[in-house]
């Protein structure tokens, strides 16, 4: 089930467990496999609850985001190593407590190596997603979804039910390759399907008070304060989502 988190049968008190293993598939960090692979046996075999496997896991989800997903990293032998020791710890655990001690082993071993707030935001508000450039979609969706929870959307909304919308249209914007980009996450929000089509290309006085009265968009404050929308805010609020990712969502 760990690896194939999608083709598994999952218990409904399970879910987030199945969401951090798809989020590592998304990434595609194959040095973690071990590790991810070690704690999941002791979870099948019932050695730990599914609280600390749960824990655990999330804690290599947002590791793996920070330093490989988003900032890219060339971790190099150290990595690998770091994933193989802690891998062993999680194999020699002998008692709940012992597997209570490696949990705070790995997040310190984490915590010296993941990037900084400045080089977290950089790359966080340079995500990217419009109509020419779709490489990096399945990342898109895994970020919105994790703000869209962040700013109240129910865990029990199913996040593929939901679209990309882009607030200020495709058609209307600069393809800067930065934070300025129209297809930038500043400028990416998720919402349902029907509403997505209804809103199209319409103006940002058009779509704004739709954002702040149906019920599934979960908007951050910044955007639904604002009156105009252009490719400064666009900068603006992809920068803030990041500060918030950083110190609120992917924290270690």
């Amino acid at each position: 089930r760990a690896m194939a988190p999608l083709e598994a049968k999952w218990a409904k008190e399970e879910r987030l467990l199945q969401q951090s293993l798809n989020a590592l598939r998304i990434f595609g960090v194959a040095q973690a496999a071990p590790l991810v692979l070690a704690i999941m046996r002791k979870y099948e075999y019932k050695e730990i609850s599914l609280k600390s496997a749960r824990q655990s896991i999330e804690l290599i989800e947002k590791f793996t985001f920070q330093f490989n997903a988003l900032t890219q990293s060339r971790g190099g032998g150290g990595v690998s190593n770091m994933y193989a020791k802690l891998a062993q710890s999680v194999s020699a655990c002998a008692s709940t407590q012992e597997f209570s001690n490696f949990v705070s082993d790995m997040c310190e071993k984490f915590q010296e190596r993941i990037p900084d707030e400045i080089e977290f935001t950089v790359p966080f508000s340079r995500l990217t997603y419009r109509a020419t450039y779709t490489r990096d979609r399945n990342l898109i969706r895994y970020v919105l979804g994790h703000l869209a929870r962040h700013f109240g959307m129910p865990a029990e909304v199913d996040i593929n039910s939901l679209t990309i919308e882009h607030i200020l249209p495709q058609s209307q914007g600069e393809e800067s390759n930065d934070e300025f980009d129209v297809g930038a996450i500043g400028n990416l929000l998720f919402i349902g399907e029907k509403l997505n089509g209804n809103l199209d290309n319409k103006s940002f006085k058009d779509k704004i008070p739709k954002y702040t009265k149906e019920d599934l968009v979960y908007a951050d404050p910044y955007l639904l304060e604002q009156k105009t929308w252009t490719d400064k805010k666009i900068a603006e609020r992809g920068i803030l989502l990041a500060q918030e990712g950083y110190q609120k969502i992917w924290n270690i």
